[in-house]
């Protein structure tokens, strides 16, 4: 199997925490380059990766299968645009766009073919047990989080833009149906989103932020443990020296799209229109709340 040659677009703490790790764990993926325009984040950039200022000055000086855009949200349209203008394939973190015009600009730039976006709650061994037994009919998600708690090296996605993505998606993976129709209203501290699918199927997303991570879904009447891991499992995992689960579900996602590279097929990876349907789902959910 050849070593994919693979950029990365941003050394915030995505990077730092989650596809650092998780992609010094691959064999079959080489870092050969990051674009960062603060000097200071390139300390943690493999000695061995060409360093850039800029997407374009990477894109300019090493040759590339494919780029990882781990930049804030506002970023991701032009950086996607510029690797995928000159044929490279790109992983978009999520949001992989702030607004349905943007979404149209990404497609318009070949996103349908060139796009995945990067929704890495599918490969929690939790939710990928479910899926495996849909599709479900009824899903309850409740995500609680502080995104500033992540200590962003650079501010970007509010925290609709930095929640939502994760649930929404989720709720079309374990129903296997698109999103036909999106309710939403304020919950305690976050947001209730009331989905129904187009297959009939319902789902439910309660987000409440800012506080002590929680993680919890109910499926066709069954409650299943999401997150945070017990202390006994944590503590196994040191013991066999196991990624966390988040960075766990970064290397099997990473690893699907290296297999899509390769032009191989891949069932659990998101395509370019599951992106689009989260941010459209987002819209609509501003658009309930009144802005």
């Amino acid at each position: 199997m050849s070593t994919l040659r693979i950029g990365v677009a941003g050394a915030g703490r995505v990077f730092e925490r989650l596809y650092l790790p998780a992609l010094a764990a691959r064999r079959d993926i080489a870092v050969v380059g990051v674009a960062e325009p603060r000097l200071e984040r390139f300390a943690d950039v493999p000695p061995t990766a060409a360093r850039a200022r800029s997407v374009e000055e990477l894109l300019d000086g090493v040759e590339l299968d494919g780029l990882i855009v781990l930049t804030p949200p506002s970023r991701h349209v032009p950086d996607a645009s510029l690797a995928m203008a000159r044929g490279i394939p790109v992983l978009v973190e999520k949001p992989m766009a702030t607004s349905p015009a943007e979404v149209e600009t990404l497609r318009s730039a070949g996103g349908a073919g060139l796009l995945t976006p990067a929704f890495t709650r599918r490969y929690w061994p939790a939710y990928r047990a479910v899926a495996a037994a849909g599709p479900a009919w009824d899903v309850s998600i409740r995500l609680r989080s502080d995104p500033a708690g992540w200590d962003a090296v650079e501010g970007g996605a509010t925290p609709l833009e930095d929640l939502a993505p994760h649930v929404l998606d989720l709720a079309s993976f374990l129903t296997r149906s698109a999103i036909d129709l999106v309710l939403a209203e304020p919950h305690a501290r976050g947001v209730a989103i009331d989905l129904t699918m187009a297959n009939g199927a319902a789902a439910r997303v309660v987000l409440d932020w800012p506080g002590e991570y929680r993680e919890a879904m109910r499926v066709d009447g069954r409650t299943r443990h999401a997150g945070p891991p017990s202390l006994l499992a944590s503590a196994g995992r040191r013991v066999l020296r196991r990624a966390d689960p988040p960075v766990a579900a970064v290397g099997a996602m990473l690893g699907d799209w290296a297999a899509r590279l390769r032009g191989e097929t891949t069932a659990m990876l998101p395509a370019f229109e599951d992106g689009a349907a989260v941010v459209a789902a987002i819209e609509a959910v501003r658009a309930r709340l009144g802005g």
